[in-house]
């Protein structure tokens, strides 16, 4: 059987998996590669690519949390003083 060999140029590939963290829980990831060049015979096929971080300092959580935007610590009830103390407090 003649083995050929074939060389590949990517701009980017971008894939949606669900990862499943040590405890369990199931999370989106978005993994990236960009600038793919990869060649090698077709049984073994492997390269040099660049994968792009998927938390950068401009990632947000689902609850807006962030490294250089939305907020970095969690929201508290607010210390009254509106008149609404009594309501809280039930």
């Amino acid at each position: 059987m003649a083995q050929s060999k074939s060389r590949r140029k990517v701009e980017s590939i971008t894939q949606l998996l669900t990862v499943q963290l040590p405890g369990g829980e199931r999370v989106l990831f978005l993994f990236t590669i960009k600038q793919l060049v990869a060649s090698g015979k077709t049984e073994s096929f492997g390269g040099d690519f660049l994968v792009l971080a998927y938390r950068g300092s401009s990632f947000l959580d689902p609850k807006g949390k962030g490294g250089s935007t939305g907020y970095d610590n969690a929201v508290a009830l607010p210390a009254g003083g509106r008149g609404d103390e009594e309501e809280l407090a039930k």
